[in-house]
């Protein structure tokens, strides 16, 4: 077993080896997306819309 450290933070979205398969040097193994900042679509009712701030935090 290797271990390999990521670059950076964020949650494995997509995996695009199986095991036992050879990838080339440079070839794209995995995806890591960073989840940490998201834009929102969203449609609310009125009442609700006080309840939202720009850059709070989700929970």
């Amino acid at each position: 077993m290797v271990t390999f450290h990521a670059e950076q933070d964020g949650l494995v979205t997509e995996l695009s080896v199986t095991e036992g398969q050879y990838v080339a040097e440079g070839g794209a193994i995995l995806q890591v997306e960073d989840y940490s900042r998201l834009w929102v679509e969203a449609d609310i009712y009125p009442s609700e819309a006080e309840l939202l701030k720009k850059d709070k935090p989700c929970r």
